[in-house]
């Protein structure tokens, strides 16, 4: 069962002197992404993520989420595509859990994950999703490596 925002004001109203410093129940929360797919560069495409608290700012400390490689925009199934590397770039870190498809990632401070997908030989195309904590998918553009 979900907890709406109404009951979330209330709990945090009823629970905290100070709602806006003290939030109990979304603090470091993941509530949204930014996703953005970079140029392709030497078979490598990035996709930058932002992990975004409740009020649309970045997250202030280390957040764990996971990341799936999607075959569509709706995520309704996982990538069949077999890359030559699916890994953390510079910001963050990431650990295949299942190859090509599923990442446990963790973000840096200010909520910065970077995701860097190589493929050395052919055409692919996937969508890269975070998991949010109401367990909805932000999904990013089509990542497409060019044949």
């Amino acid at each position: 069962m979900a907890i709406t925002a109404n009951t979330r004001d209330r709990l945090n109203h009823s629970l905290c002197d100070d709602a806006a410093t003290n939030n109990l129940l979304s603090r470091n929360g993941v509530a949204a992404a930014s996703l953005t797919v970079g140029a392709e560069a030497a078979n490598v495409i990035t996709v930058a993520v932002q992990l975004n608290d409740e009020n649309g700012d970045a997250i202030a400390s280390p957040s764990g989420v996971t990341i799936c490689l999607f075959a569509d925009a709706a995520g309704a199934g996982l990538n069949a595509q077999n890359y030559t590397t699916v890994a953390a770039g510079t910001d963050g870190w990431a650990i295949e859990l299942v190859a090509d498809k599923v990442l446990l990632a963790g973000s840096e401070s200010d909520g910065d994950i970077d995701i860097a997908i190589t493929l050395s030989s052919g055409a692919a195309t996937c969508y890269v999703g975070v998991l949010l904590a109401d367990g909805s998918w932000a999904i990013s553009d089509a990542v497409t490596h060019a044949a």
